[in-house]
């Protein structure tokens, strides 16, 4: 059983002023900021097919990345993890699915174009 990875769909960050980030992003790499954003999440366009998400929190981290899977299919992915030894997470509403790495950092696993 194989996933076909079509690259790095996004990474996300929370700071502790996100338009203090957003800010830098954009004026240091000069990253795009996508349409649609709601006031808790902004998105960074990061090259063709991959973007920056910055939320604003009380504990500045990395939050999580998420990888794009061609033809997402979530029963045959959470199978397709579980056979590999990893125990899937589903992240509800189009969130695709959370995998915890040894350290318990987060790898989001989504369909390559989704939300996220």
């Amino acid at each position: 059983m194989t996933m076909t990875i079509l690259g790095l769909h996004h990474i996300t960050l929370v700071c502790a002023d996100a338009q203090r980030t957003v800010d830098f992003y954009s004026r240091v790499f000069a990253l795009a900021r996508q349409p649609g954003q709601n006031a808790n999440l902004v998105q960074l366009q990061v090259g063709k097919d991959a973007h920056l998400s910055i939320r604003q929190g009380a504990n500045p981290r990395f939050d999580h990345f998420a990888i794009g899977i061609a033809g997402y299919n979530k029963d045959r992915v959470i199978a397709n993890l579980r056979a590999r030894g990893a125990t899937p997470i589903d992240g509800g509403d189009g969130a695709g699915l959370h995998v915890a790495d040894p350290d318990g950092l987060f790898v989001q696993v989504i369909a390559s174009g989704g939300a996220g």
